[in-house]
């Protein structure tokens, strides 16, 4: 709540906790006097989070406004440096706002209309505006705070005026920029406004009007439970974990020395794989850019049944080490098994995890590699940005996942995977990756294709995709288990009937991303 800052946490925790009354709060409140709101006029609002404090926790959710005068009367650094001591902002905040976020501001104060373009902004508050933004990064540097240590299903509402939300700057911005999949799943909402008051947002946004006894502030923010993207992970790993369970049977290596050669791997590097091959898993081949050097320390993120971890263990050598992390459990009870057979457990290990949310120590990595995991993981931006945190100074990454070159269209009716749904969008790689701080960003398209066709011996084509297996597309009938009796991922289904009027290829890229986190 903008209503009340950081400072006054306490007071909020004793009113939810029966300490003092309302009108106790009030007194208190005052006292600290740096807000200035009405705390009585908020009475119904508060009186039911506290009924329910079971189930309600309320936060102030403003840097006292003594930092946003600091930073007019002693200049940016000052207020911010005295901010981040506090961790009321971020350590990577700048106080940067876009020209659009100006543009809004500029409009609040003079009342100028903001979209007549005949009338443009001038810079007559510009120095004002930083005040504004340290208001909207650290309400957002709460929040974010908060969507780490929140329970599954945490419902967040986060409340404040429209010149720090409206049009999804300010306040929105900067959570999305750390959350990018929330904002699929937030909504605006306006108060204290007549019933019908319309306002403009993104399309994705719904525009509700709560009427002015509800709400205290001029919007609310919306956040849909978090669940959505833990269940996302809770469905991918139970779907591997059949896989890994059917692991142990043979496939045909003819047809996966195809598929692998196909997406460019070498023949030493099918020979590496060997009798494992025929449980490889990916999208395309990372190790053609990471260029695994012995010695090294490498991490495989979503290593799955191991292939890609072996291939890289062959180039660490002796004197390197290769930890593969993985989702899926049973996957990973296998990927160990097949070590230890391999006699090589004692540099190549196997572990159960989140590459969003890694237990690995910060500047571990020469090189982490990835193919196919990203294309399921639900926020781009914190996966890239644990790389960031395990590679060493000057490390480097090189990950193979499916992209989207189109945004499809979730309200025609029309079910989509949810790979496909899950996919990032082929434009947003690379900004994604800068903005996590790697220099050198690369996204190589030289292999790219989704569908493709591959020859068995005899010389008859067998049209193939790219091997994150969403045989939803294929024209076959549903099959849950593969040839050689291992489970599959997914199978036909009529739902996806419709993907067949399409031109995958035309929607969808496979890539591979290569990065460096800079050495100083």
């Amino acid at each position: 709540m903008e209503q009340f800052s950081f400072e006054m946490q306490t007071l909020l925790e004793d009113y939810q906790a029966k300490k003092i009354t309302i009108e106790e709060l009030d007194v208190a409140y005052k006292q600290i006097g740096t807000e200035g709101h009405d705390v009585l006029g908020l009475k119904p609002f508060l009186e039911l989070a506290r009924e329910n404090a079971d189930k309600v926790k309320l936060f102030g959710g403003f840097i006292p406004r003594t930092y946003a005068r600091q930073v007019m009367r002693e200049g940016l650094e000052a207020g911010l440096t005295a901010a981040k001591e506090k961790a009321y902002v971020g350590v990577d905040e700048a106080l940067e706002g876009s020209d659009e976020h100006y543009n809004m501001f500029e409009c609040m104060i003079s009342g100028r209309d903001m979209h007549n373009k005949e009338t443009p902004a001038t810079d007559q508050f510009r120095k004002m505006f930083p005040a504004q933004l340290i208001k909207d990064a650290s309400m957002a540097n709460k929040v974010n705070e908060l969507l780490k240590i929140g329970a599954l299903d945490t419902t967040y509402y986060v409340i404040c005026g429209a010149g720090h939300m409206q049009y999804g700057y300010g306040v929105p911005e900067r959570i999305w920029a750390a959350n990018e999949t929330l904002k699929q799943s937030t909504s605006m909402v306006v108060a204290y406004e007549a019933d019908g008051v319309k306002f403009d947002v993104d399309t994705e946004h719904l525009e509700v009007n709560f009427g002015t006894e509800l709400s205290p502030a001029d919007f609310c923010f919306l956040f849909a439970d978090t669940k959505e993207e833990e269940d996302v992970k809770g469905e991918t790993a139970a779907a591997y974990d059949k896989v890994g369970d059917t692991a142990h049977r043979e496939g045909s290596l003819r047809k996966a020395e195809k598929v692998m050669k196909s997406i460019n791997y070498s023949q030493e590097e099918f020979e590496i794989a060997g009798q494992d091959a025929y449980n490889f898993q990916g999208v395309n081949n990372p190790h053609n850019l990471a260029k695994v050097q012995p010695g090294e320390t490498v991490l495989d993120l979503g290593s799955g049944l191991a292939v890609d971890s072996f291939i890289a263990a062959a180039r660490t050598g002796e004197t390197g080490k290769v930890i593969g992390l993985d989702l899926s459990k049973s996957e990973v009870i296998h990927a160990n098994k097949r070590a230890a057979a391999r006699g090589i457990s004692d540099r190549v290990s196997f572990i159960q995890g989140d590459m969003e949310k890694m237990t690995l120590d910060s500047d571990m990595f020469d090189c982490v590699i990835s193919n196919g995991a990203f294309c399921l993981a639900p926020s781009k931006k914190a996966a890239f940005s644990e790389i960031f945190r395990v590679l060493k100074p000057g490390g480097r990454f090189s990950v193979s996942t499916s992209t989207m070159k189109v945004q499809i269209d979730q309200a025609d009716g029309k079910q989509w995977p949810i790979c496909m749904r899950m996919f990032v969008q082929l434009d947003e790689v690379k900004p994604i990756c800068e903005s996590c701080g790697f220099t050198d960003v690369l996204v190589d398209m030289s292999n790219s294709e989704m569908q493709f066709e591959i020859e068995e011996e005899e010389g008859k084509p067998v049209q193939k995709e790219s091997e994150d297996k969403k045989e939803e597309q294929q024209k076959e009938e549903p099959k849950e288990y593969n040839e050689a009796g291992r489970r599959q991922i997914h199978g036909a289904s009529k739902e996806f009937d419709h993907l067949r009027e399409y031109d995958i290829n035309a929607m969808c890229s496979r890539v591979t991303v290569f990065g460096r986190k800079p050495s100083t």
